[in-house]
């Protein structure tokens, strides 16, 4: 058991970590061997903001089809994306795909207008001769045209306990998940900075992040389901699969069981995991909505709703109507208002928010 630890502690060196995602919801063409593999293929990307102000982009799930055979790629990542005036571009050198069977270089550019429509040319030049021959590469060529999906990131605050190996390992904890909707639906499920502590040390593992779970209704609240096949975590020291079943209540009481399935020998033998068992039980909190609207974040807080990355006029409604309050934006602003439920009016969006 001690040298099992010892190696957490040599993985766990490093924590990684991102912000809340931007998604855009479209359609995806394939072209490979000049023949249009995929025509109009749903599709959704995302975009996160890093600490160093650049994006990491991601086409999670990316499958092709060939000869009525679909072959699973996995996810299409690029790290320090540039933004600006509209214009998006980056790259990455080497690409691990399909479980590491597949290596490429990955170009990305494109354009998003102001309303959020999202036109990008995707080029991953598979290296047919890796790692001998980086000069020789088969294109395949991929578009994506879509549309900003104006979400809702709703927080639960709660407690958290993790077993691993028969031991339990965390109990009580405290800890923050987050649901955010990317489609009518459908949610991204997140628990930032999931970390554990052994033998009075602290070991961070990155965030776990479940995206298309579903929210289906029951008798007395909603059913939560939703899996990852191959999730990163510890700067890609670790890949997992993470499955994610679970209850909430109409009044937003969430019960959790997130089995993570940490692959022993990847990616040569997919079958042989270690499982970490980790139970969440927390409570939606009304008043820290974040919605994305018009690109603007507004957050309902204590007294105040809170609204950025939005210039223009902010208008605040009551529920029946009333206008209680209005405010000239350049950024960011604080806006104070009673508690209760208002209507937040943005540019062209208007979405309702709780305060405190």
């Amino acid at each position: 058991m001690k040298k099992f630890y010892a190696l957490l502690l040599m993985v766990f060196a490093v924590a990684m970590g991102v912000s809340a995602q931007t998604y855009y919801n479209g359609k995806l063409d394939v072209e490979m061997l000049s023949e249009k593999i995929a025509d109009g293929m749903d599709a959704r990307v995302s975009l996160s903001e890093s600490a160093d102000g650049t994006y990491v982009f991601k086409l999670p799930d990316f499958r092709i089809t060939i000869n009525e055979t679909e072959l699973p790629c996995g996810d299409i990542v690029v790290e320090g994306v540039t933004r600006k005036d509209g214009k998006l571009s980056g790259s990455v050198n080497d690409l691990s795909l399909a479980m590491g069977q597949i290596h490429a270089k990955v170009d990305l550019v494109g354009t998003e207008t102001a309303e959020g429509a999202m036109d990008l040319a995707i080029t991953v030049g598979w290296y047919t001769d890796y790692p001998d021959d980086l000069s020789a590469t088969m294109p395949i060529n991929v578009t994506f045209k879509g549309q900003k999906y104006d979400s809702v990131v709703t927080e639960y605050p709660g407690k958290l306990d993790v077993e691993m190996l028969s031991e339990k390992i965390v109990s009580g904890q405290d800890a923050k998940v987050y649901l955010q909707t990317i489609d009518e639906g459908v949610y991204m499920f997140k628990l930032p900075d999931f970390r554990i502590t052994i033998n009075e040390t602290e070991l961070p593992c990155g965030d776990i992040v479940i995206e298309g779970v579903t929210r289906t209704a029951n008798a007395t609240g909603f059913d939560l389901a939703g899996s990852v096949s191959d999730l990163s975590l510890a700067g890609g020291e670790i890949h997992a699969k993470v499955d994610l079943v679970g209850t909430e209540t109409a009044e937003g009481a969430m019960d959790l069981a997130i089995t993570v399935g940490w692959y022993t020998d990847y990616p040569d033998d997919l079958s042989a995991t270690m499982p970490i068992n980790v139970t969440f039980k927390g409570q939606r909190d009304a008043g820290v909505n974040v919605v994305e609207a018009s690109g603007a974040a507004v957050r309902g807080a204590e007294g105040a709703i809170a609204v950025d990355g939005f210039a223009g006029r902010v208008n605040v409604y009551t529920v029946d109507g009333r206008l209680a309050a209005s405010a000239q934006v350049d950024g960011e602003a604080t806006i104070s208002v009673a508690a209760g439920l208002y209507v937040v009016r943005a540019g062209e969006k208007a979405v309702k928010v709780v305060v405190k």
